[in-house]
């Protein structure tokens, strides 16, 4: 087997992870308080991620302060993704996740003044539009369909605003230290950042704590398996596939996921979550894989001339 087939493999096998993962806090945050099951996910993955800074040791780096500093943003993400998804379904959280390669290029053109091919510009109109037709259409089923309801989809937009701006302020540091250094030291900032949280949440029940033995093993999955990793694979696969490659997992993991949901929890398609994800994947296609393919094909004119 190649290289780039086991990358293959450890891409594919970061999707079913994922997707799975979400479906799995779906039915844990039923069973499991939010805080507390986000407390048990950080702290496991942690538990993973810390030999590794250990070695690197990012602190005695001059930028290590800088991280600190973004490093809350992957807190927001997670925090108001476990509140959010309480409220909505798995597959529609995954479809406004679906749209962050679309956001990055608006910051870059706002921020960094980069222009971009025509189809990119038309790609997030449509794609934005596609996330605002699942959010407003899901209030007509009220939380009991595919598209989630609208409390729930606002909660899962904040935190996939909360994730893009991690990755656009992390790039700032993606040369001074190891991917491995930038998500660890996020993991651990948000475990601490997680325990006045989890406090709260105990003093709120008065001390109780509702933890079934499914929802420690839905815990050891999201910190183990959906947050260790899945990035472990996804970086495997990064350094060995191509930009089109990877980047067409935005396109399966809203259609794994809402797969798995389907299966296990029984939800209900709907007009609007057909349009809405309809629109994000066109708009996913003009925006990160149209222009890819134009020079691609360019690229084997070329070389049959």
């Amino acid at each position: 087997m190649t290289q780039e087939t086991k990358a293959v493999f450890a891409l594919l096998g970061t999707v079913i992870l994922w997707s799975l993962m979400v479906v799995i806090t779906r039915i844990a945050v039923t069973e499991v308080h939010p805080f507390t099951l986000l407390f048990l996910r950080l702290a496991i993955a942690s538990v993973f991620f810390a030999p590794f800074v250990w070695r690197k040791k990012p602190w005695k780096n001059k930028k290590f302060s800088y991280l600190i500093k973004i490093s809350p943003l992957l807190m927001t993400n997670v925090t108001f993704f476990i509140l959010g998804i309480q409220y909505t379904t798995a597959s529609a959280s995954q479809l406004i996740y679906a749209i962050m390669p679309i956001l990055v290029l608006i910051a870059s053109a706002l921020f960094l003044r980069q222009k971009y091919h025509w189809g990119k510009n038309v790609g997030v109109v449509v794609g934005l539009m596609g996330v605002v037709a699942l959010v407003f259409l899901s209030a007509e089923g009220k939380g009991t369909t595919i598209a989630g309801s609208l409390s729930g989809n606002l909660l899962i937009v904040i935190a996939m605003l909360g994730q893009v701006s991690y990755i656009i302020l992390s790039k700032n540091i993606s040369r001074v230290f190891s991917a491995v250094e930038i998500s660890g030291v996020a993991i651990i900032i948000s475990l601490l950042l997680s325990i006045p949280l989890v406090t709260a949440e105990i003093i709120y029940y008065h001390g109780t704590i509702l933890m079934p033995q499914n929802g420690l093993l839905a815990a050891f999955y999201l910190g183990f398996c959906g947050t260790f990793l899945t990035y472990i694979l996804q970086q495997y696969a990064i350094k060995r596939l191509s930009t089109l490659t990877v980047s067409l997992t935005s396109y399966i993991q809203p259609i794994t996921t809402a797969a798995f949901e389907i299966m296990l929890l029984d939800e209900k398609m709907t007009t609007g979550f057909l349009v809405g994800g309809g629109l994000v994947f066109l708009g996913l296609f003009l925006s990160t894989t149209i222009e890819v393919l134009h020079h691609r094909m360019k690229r084997v004119e070329v070389f049959v001339e």
